[in-house]
């Protein structure tokens, strides 16, 4: 295979494992997030009618709008959970999601009570919503910025046309609609910078696990044995995707004649063409020295 064909490959497989990972964990943020949600509904009925208020004030379009929130972000784990999407439609899936949660969010704070400051209530709720995306979201902090702040700065707006929206209000003068609004703006930059952080740093180190779990051409995935010897993974190669197992040898546990023990084994198993003999794929050395071979993976 020439070489540029191969890396072209490669990039293909990286990619779509890449998608599907993104698909897998922006279902389970819209299922745990969706589940905050909801609890935090049922909490709120449940302090309404421990206050007295009447069965049919639940009528009120605060509560569909909650029960909205609850939806939209739910929807992300159903539409997520099965076969898998391609990632432009996975990203603007979630877009539409938060999109569609922060503005139902926004409808509950026009009819929340004066005492109950529906600019920071609202701004909590949407914390939430976005420092559960950065945690639970693989995203480029570049992507995590343009999200937070392209959804968070129209309800900030939203924020303060809700509070004229609301008439006068005995609690507040007049001149300060405009201090609320800045104060909601300056907290908003505030969330998506800790946003930014938490995915720079989520995302940096998922990618030093990823580059510390690869061995040459082979991604190690799940360890099947260990023991005084050395490990046992479930590896696939980046380009064939054959089934594979790797053993790791390390010199600082068994010594380097034990390791080159194990080479030479490995150079003779290699030159058998049994068909009762295990096929050794490749071995060789990593940087550090640990001695590694690649072979056929056998059920049992």
């Amino acid at each position: 295979m020439r070489p540029h064909l191969a890396r072209a490959r490669l990039r293909g497989v990286g990619a779509a494992s890449e998608s599907a990972f993104l698909q897998e964990r922006v279902a389970r943020f819209g299922l745990w997030i969706g589940a905050i949600s909801l609890a935090g509904l049922v909490v709120r009925m449940a302090a309404h009618i421990a206050l007295g208020n009447a069965f049919s004030s639940f009528l009120s379009l605060a509560w569909g709008a909650h029960l909205a929130a609850c939806a939209f972000v739910l929807s992300l784990h159903l539409a997520l959970r099965g076969a898998p999407r391609p990632r432009p439609v996975v990203e603007w899936l979630e877009v539409g999601g938060l999109w569609g949660a922060a503005l139902c969010y926004q409808v509950v704070g026009l009819y929340l009570i004066p005492e109950a400051r529906a600019d920071y209530t609202v701004l909590l709720a949407m914390n939430v919503m976005f420092v559960g995306r950065a945690a639970f979201v693989p995203s480029s902090p570049r992507r995590t910025a343009w999200v937070t702040a392209c959804i968070g700065a129209p309800m900030v707006a939203l924020s303060y046309a809700s509070l004229a929206l609301r008439g006068p209000d005995p609690y507040t003068p007049p001149e300060a609609q405009w201090t609320r609004t800045l104060n909601a703006s300056i907290w908003w930059i505030f969330i998506t910078l800790l946003c930014v952080v938490i995915t720079r740093t989520i995302y940096g180190l998922r990618a030093q696990v990823k580059e510390a779990r690869r061995l040459g051409q082979y991604q190690l995935e799940a360890l099947l044995a260990a023991g005084g010897m050395g490990e046992i993974y479930r590896a696939r190669h980046a380009l064939l995707r054959r089934p594979t197992a790797v053993k790791l040898i390390r010199p600082d546990q068994v010594g380097e004649r034990t390791v080159a023990r194990f080479e030479r084994e490995a150079k003779r198993t290699a030159a058998l063409t049994h068909p009762n003999t295990v096929t050794v794929y490749d071995y060789g050395r990593t940087d550090d020295g640990v001695f590694y071979y690649a072979m056929e993976l056998l059920d049992g």
